[in-house]
């Protein structure tokens, strides 16, 4: 047989003396600098970012102040960007519509750059036909 208690349970949002430590002990976001995120980058190229784990990460950072689960939710952040970032030329090279454009783009250039020689030329000529023909002295 199982007793029940004759206390209510505490209201909602009043539970016990644990949670609230637990909640006040969360520390607050880190805000990443440039110089804080190179050094992260240097430490993930040098153990390569399939392999780097957030210790290592940790370890060649050499900031006191940094957490391994502050190392590992950055990791995951740039992993995913990283990834957003391959998918995003991968679909750029290989859309049809892109190449087509690329295509006639560098064929609009070399038909300018033929018309453009062929001004010139064409101008060379008529400043040859337009100059008095040079008489030699024999």
């Amino acid at each position: 047989m199982v007793k029940h208690s004759d206390t209510p349970p505490p209201p909602r949002g009043q539970e016990t003396s644990k949670m609230n430590t637990s909640s006040q002990a969360k520390k607050s976001r880190l805000l990443w600098s440039s110089q804080l995120h190179s050094r992260f980058l240097a430490a993930v190229n040098v153990l390569g970012v399939d392999s780097a784990t957030p210790s290592q990460i940790l370890e060649l950072m050499n900031v006191e102040f940094l957490t391994r689960e502050q190392v590992k939710s950055h990791l995951q952040k740039y992993k995913l960007n990283l990834n957003r970032t391959e998918e995003a030329a991968s679909k750029k090279h290989n859309n049809p519509d892109t190449d087509r454009k690329t295509s006639l783009l560098e064929k609009l250039k070399l038909i300018e750059g033929t018309l453009q020689s062929s001004r010139l030329e064409r101008e060379k000529l008529e400043v040859q036909l337009n100059q008095p023909p040079v008489l030699s002295a024999d």
